[in-house]
Protein backbone atom coordinates (compact mmCIF):
# COMPACT_ATOMS: atom_id res chain seq x y z
CA UNK A 1 0.00 0.00 0.00
CA UNK A 2 1.55 3.17 -0.60
CA UNK A 3 2.57 4.97 2.28
CA UNK A 4 1.29 8.81 2.86
CA UNK A 5 4.28 10.43 2.54
CA UNK A 6 4.78 9.41 -1.41
CA UNK A 7 1.68 11.38 -2.28
CA UNK A 8 1.74 14.71 -4.04
CA UNK A 9 0.04 17.04 -2.41
CA UNK A 10 -3.32 17.56 -2.93
CA UNK A 11 -5.47 20.69 -1.84
CA UNK A 12 -8.63 19.85 -0.15
CA UNK A 13 -11.32 21.76 1.79
CA UNK A 14 -11.79 19.90 5.20
CA UNK A 15 -15.73 20.44 6.40
CA UNK A 16 -16.10 20.43 9.83
CA UNK A 17 -19.99 19.99 11.03
CA UNK A 18 -19.21 18.47 14.35
CA UNK A 19 -20.15 20.09 17.38
CA UNK A 20 -20.47 23.96 15.70
CA UNK A 21 -18.05 25.60 13.32
CA UNK A 22 -14.54 24.65 14.72
CA UNK A 23 -12.56 28.36 15.53
CA UNK A 24 -9.76 27.80 12.97
CA UNK A 25 -9.11 27.66 9.08
CA UNK A 26 -9.64 24.36 8.40
CA UNK A 27 -9.01 25.27 4.37
CA UNK A 28 -5.60 23.52 3.99
CA UNK A 29 -3.17 21.78 1.82
CA UNK A 30 -2.72 18.50 2.02
CA UNK A 31 1.11 17.50 2.02
CA UNK A 32 3.47 14.66 2.78
CA UNK A 33 3.36 13.93 6.49
CA UNK A 34 6.65 14.58 8.47
CA UNK A 35 8.07 11.23 7.96
CA UNK A 36 11.66 10.73 7.62
CA UNK A 37 12.38 14.29 9.19
CA UNK A 38 15.51 15.38 11.12
CA UNK A 39 14.19 14.32 14.19
CA UNK A 40 17.19 15.89 16.22
CA UNK A 41 13.72 18.24 17.77
CA UNK A 42 11.16 16.58 18.29
CA UNK A 43 7.81 18.62 18.56
CA UNK A 44 4.70 16.74 20.08
CA UNK A 45 1.08 17.47 20.19
CA UNK A 46 -0.42 15.90 23.25
CA UNK A 47 -4.71 15.33 23.16
CA UNK A 48 -5.63 13.55 26.59
CA UNK A 49 -9.16 14.80 28.49
CA UNK A 50 -8.00 13.51 31.77
CA UNK A 51 -5.41 15.88 33.43
CA UNK A 52 -3.49 13.39 35.37
CA UNK A 53 -3.38 11.36 32.97
CA UNK A 54 -1.91 14.38 30.82
CA UNK A 55 0.43 15.18 32.78
CA UNK A 56 1.83 11.54 33.38
CA UNK A 57 2.12 11.45 29.48
CA UNK A 58 3.77 14.87 28.93
CA UNK A 59 6.42 14.13 31.64
CA UNK A 60 7.39 10.26 30.01
CA UNK A 61 7.35 12.33 26.79
CA UNK A 62 10.03 15.11 27.95
CA UNK A 63 11.80 12.22 30.31
CA UNK A 64 12.40 9.69 27.06
CA UNK A 65 12.87 12.68 24.78
CA UNK A 66 14.76 15.63 27.06
CA UNK A 67 15.01 18.19 23.87
CA UNK A 68 11.33 17.20 22.97
CA UNK A 69 8.90 20.29 22.59
CA UNK A 70 5.30 20.14 23.61
CA UNK A 71 3.67 22.27 21.19
CA UNK A 72 0.07 21.58 23.02
CA UNK A 73 -1.38 19.41 25.73
CA UNK A 74 -4.60 19.60 27.02
CA UNK A 75 -8.34 18.44 24.76
CA UNK A 76 -9.30 20.93 22.57
CA UNK A 77 -9.06 19.96 18.96
CA UNK A 78 -9.18 23.05 17.36
CA UNK A 79 -5.68 24.64 19.67
CA UNK A 80 -3.92 21.28 18.92
CA UNK A 81 -4.80 21.73 15.25
CA UNK A 82 -4.01 25.20 15.60
CA UNK A 83 -0.30 24.44 17.64
CA UNK A 84 0.23 21.89 14.32
CA UNK A 85 -0.06 24.59 12.01
CA UNK A 86 2.38 27.41 13.89
CA UNK A 87 4.40 24.63 15.20
CA UNK A 88 5.79 22.26 12.54
CA UNK A 89 4.73 19.65 15.19
CA UNK A 90 6.19 15.91 14.50
CA UNK A 91 3.79 13.87 15.64
CA UNK A 92 0.59 13.71 17.93
CA UNK A 93 -0.52 11.65 20.60
CA UNK A 94 -3.96 10.98 21.61
CA UNK A 95 -6.54 9.70 23.86
CA UNK A 96 -9.27 7.62 21.99
CA UNK A 97 -11.88 9.12 23.91
CA UNK A 98 -11.58 12.94 24.21
CA UNK A 99 -15.07 14.03 25.62
CA UNK A 100 -15.76 16.05 23.24
CA UNK A 101 -18.28 13.61 21.25
CA UNK A 102 -16.39 13.32 18.46
CA UNK A 103 -15.32 9.57 17.50
CA UNK A 104 -11.68 8.47 17.48
CA UNK A 105 -11.72 8.16 13.54
CA UNK A 106 -13.41 11.53 13.10
CA UNK A 107 -10.52 13.06 15.46
CA UNK A 108 -7.69 11.15 13.13
CA UNK A 109 -9.36 12.16 10.02
CA UNK A 110 -8.86 16.06 11.35
CA UNK A 111 -5.44 15.84 12.05
CA UNK A 112 -4.60 13.91 9.25
CA UNK A 113 -5.19 16.87 7.37
CA UNK A 114 -3.45 18.71 9.28
CA UNK A 115 -0.39 16.28 7.90
CA UNK A 116 0.56 15.13 11.70
CA UNK A 117 1.20 11.23 12.76
CA UNK A 118 -0.66 10.05 15.47
CA UNK A 119 -0.21 7.38 17.73
CA UNK A 120 -3.10 6.38 20.14
CA UNK A 121 -3.67 5.59 23.62
CA UNK A 122 -6.27 4.59 25.76
CA UNK A 123 -6.74 2.83 29.47
CA UNK A 124 -9.83 0.88 27.48
CA UNK A 125 -9.56 -1.23 24.50
CA UNK A 126 -12.23 -0.46 22.01
CA UNK A 127 -11.42 -2.45 18.94
CA UNK A 128 -13.88 -1.26 16.69
CA UNK A 129 -12.87 2.22 17.83
CA UNK A 130 -9.33 1.90 17.51
CA UNK A 131 -9.49 -0.04 13.86
CA UNK A 132 -11.92 2.58 12.30
CA UNK A 133 -9.22 5.22 13.82
CA UNK A 134 -6.47 3.23 12.07
CA UNK A 135 -8.26 3.45 8.76
CA UNK A 136 -8.88 7.08 8.74
CA UNK A 137 -5.14 7.24 9.10
CA UNK A 138 -3.37 6.81 12.66
CA UNK A 139 -0.78 5.09 12.51
CA UNK A 140 -0.53 2.94 15.52
CA UNK A 141 -2.44 2.00 19.22
CA UNK A 142 -0.39 1.89 22.86
CA UNK A 143 -2.86 1.00 25.82
CA UNK A 144 -1.80 3.20 28.67
CA UNK A 145 -0.71 0.86 30.71
CA UNK A 146 1.73 -0.12 28.58
CA UNK A 147 3.21 3.70 27.76
CA UNK A 148 6.55 3.69 29.99
CA UNK A 149 7.50 0.57 28.11
CA UNK A 150 6.16 1.19 24.64
CA UNK A 151 5.25 4.83 23.72
CA UNK A 152 8.36 5.74 22.82
CA UNK A 153 9.20 3.08 20.11
CA UNK A 154 5.23 3.69 19.05
CA UNK A 155 6.28 7.31 18.08
CA UNK A 156 9.71 6.72 16.67
CA UNK A 157 7.77 4.54 14.20
CA UNK A 158 5.20 6.89 13.53
CA UNK A 159 7.76 9.84 12.66
CA UNK A 160 10.22 7.47 10.53
CA UNK A 161 6.64 5.90 8.78
CA UNK A 162 8.32 2.67 10.14
CA UNK A 163 5.28 -0.19 10.79
CA UNK A 164 4.85 -0.51 14.57
CA UNK A 165 4.06 -4.20 16.03
CA UNK A 166 3.58 -5.59 19.59
CA UNK A 167 0.94 -8.18 20.55
CA UNK A 168 -1.10 -5.36 22.78
CA UNK A 169 -1.96 -3.54 19.38
CA UNK A 170 -2.53 -7.21 17.30
CA UNK A 171 -5.00 -7.88 19.73
CA UNK A 172 -7.06 -5.18 19.22
CA UNK A 173 -6.63 -5.56 15.39
CA UNK A 174 -8.01 -9.30 15.48
CA UNK A 175 -11.26 -9.31 13.25
CA UNK A 176 -14.75 -9.54 15.22
CA UNK A 177 -18.14 -8.80 14.64
CA UNK A 178 -18.70 -5.03 13.09
CA UNK A 179 -14.85 -5.22 12.00
CA UNK A 180 -14.56 -3.26 8.60
CA UNK A 181 -11.53 -5.61 7.22
CA UNK A 182 -11.38 -9.11 6.39
CA UNK A 183 -8.18 -10.49 6.67
CA UNK A 184 -7.35 -13.93 4.97
CA UNK A 185 -7.48 -17.02 7.34
CA UNK A 186 -3.43 -17.42 7.79
CA UNK A 187 -3.33 -13.44 8.23
CA UNK A 188 -6.04 -13.97 11.35
CA UNK A 189 -5.07 -16.90 12.76
CA UNK A 190 -1.22 -15.58 12.81
CA UNK A 191 -2.11 -12.28 14.38
CA UNK A 192 -4.38 -14.06 16.80
CA UNK A 193 -1.75 -16.23 17.94
CA UNK A 194 0.87 -13.20 17.83
CA UNK A 195 -1.54 -11.56 20.01
CA UNK A 196 -1.44 -13.75 22.56
CA UNK A 197 1.96 -13.38 23.41
CA UNK A 198 3.47 -16.76 21.14
CA UNK A 199 6.69 -17.02 19.82
CA UNK A 200 7.06 -17.08 16.13
CA UNK A 201 8.16 -20.89 16.11
CA UNK A 202 5.31 -22.08 17.76
CA UNK A 203 3.06 -19.97 15.66
CA UNK A 204 4.33 -21.56 12.93
CA UNK A 205 3.74 -24.77 14.15
CA UNK A 206 0.26 -24.02 14.67
CA UNK A 207 -0.91 -23.13 11.17
CA UNK A 208 1.56 -24.85 9.57
CA UNK A 209 3.54 -22.83 7.66
CA UNK A 210 7.55 -21.95 7.93
CA UNK A 211 8.34 -19.98 10.84
CA UNK A 212 10.35 -17.15 8.62
CA UNK A 213 6.39 -16.97 7.20
CA UNK A 214 5.08 -15.78 10.35
CA UNK A 215 6.60 -12.33 10.10
CA UNK A 216 5.44 -11.47 7.11
CA UNK A 217 1.76 -12.44 7.73
CA UNK A 218 1.58 -10.85 10.96
CA UNK A 219 2.85 -7.51 9.42
CA UNK A 220 0.39 -8.19 6.63
CA UNK A 221 -2.73 -8.26 8.48
CA UNK A 222 -1.28 -4.89 10.52
CA UNK A 223 -1.17 -3.19 7.00
CA UNK A 224 -4.40 -4.05 6.28
CA UNK A 225 -5.47 -1.62 8.46
CA UNK A 226 -3.41 1.00 7.01
CA UNK A 227 -4.76 4.31 5.37
CA UNK A 228 -5.34 5.21 2.15
CA UNK A 229 -6.19 8.12 0.11
CA UNK A 230 -8.14 5.35 -2.14
CA UNK A 231 -10.26 4.55 0.94
CA UNK A 232 -12.16 7.86 1.10
CA UNK A 233 -13.23 10.88 -0.20
CA UNK A 234 -11.24 14.14 0.14
CA UNK A 235 -13.22 16.16 1.88
CA UNK A 236 -14.19 14.55 5.40
CA UNK A 237 -16.98 15.36 7.36
CA UNK A 238 -17.01 14.79 11.16
CA UNK A 239 -21.01 14.78 11.93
Amino acid sequence: MEPAAMRASTPIRLKIAARGTLPFDTSVTRSPLPYCADMSHRIFVVLEDHPLVLGAITDHLTSVFPDATLAYSGAQLPAAVEAVSTSGANCAIVDLDLGDGRTPAEVVTVLRHAAIPVVLISANDNPLAIQAALLSGAHSYVPKRLVIDQLRHAVEAAESDVPWKSPDFAAVLVPIEGSSVALEPAQQRALTLYAAGLPATVIAARIGVATEAVGPLVDSAIAAYRYSEDDEPLEASPE
